[in-house]
């Protein structure tokens, strides 16, 4: 593997979500198992650079799945929450269009009360006129029974 030309290219290309946690832990095993021999960057870099290179890769690879194992949770939930959030738009859309909808209604309903009272302010009044009238006419004609005798 370590006579492969193109050993860099594919260390660069390595689908590093594909990590397993049973690999995980196979490469945790094997540094705590040479944990004597001090396997570190700063000693590898003493015996081989080349050897150095891949081990700076492979604790950034281990790094990385650390953090994705942590982090893929948490896309999930913003994924589940995105769903959420766009069914809450959805229904408060809908929930603005049916109030738009009752409030255009109210105003019209609004607009006919004001119309109705205004007609009905209209009647009383008339009502009061012609009661007035009647009176009046009532009267004039109790008055001139009187006077029809008098003729």
């Amino acid at each position: 593997m370590l006579g492969n030309a193109r050993l860099i290219d594919l260390l660069k290309e390595y689908p590093k979500e594909s990590m397993t946690e049973k690999m995980y832990r196979s490469c945790q095993k094997i540094l705590k198992e040479n944990k004597k021999q001090d396997i570190t960057v700063e000693n590898m870099a003493t015996k081989s650079q080349a050897a150095k290179g891949l081990l700076v890769w492979i604790l950034a690879i281990l790094s990385y799945y650390e953090v994705a194992r942590n982090v893929e949770p948490l896309r999930e939930k913003v994924k589940s929450m995105e769903k959420a959030q766009a069914q809450t738009e959805a229904e408060l859309s809908k929930l603005n269009s049916t109030l738009q909808k009752l409030n255009s209604e109210l105003s019209e309903l609004r607009k006919g009360y004001k119309e109705a009272n205004e007609e009905l302010s209209d009647l009383q009044l008339q009502a009061a006129q012609m009661e007035k009238r009647l009176n009046a006419a009532s009267t004039l004609i109790g008055g001139l029974t009187g006077e029809k005798s008098r003729w």
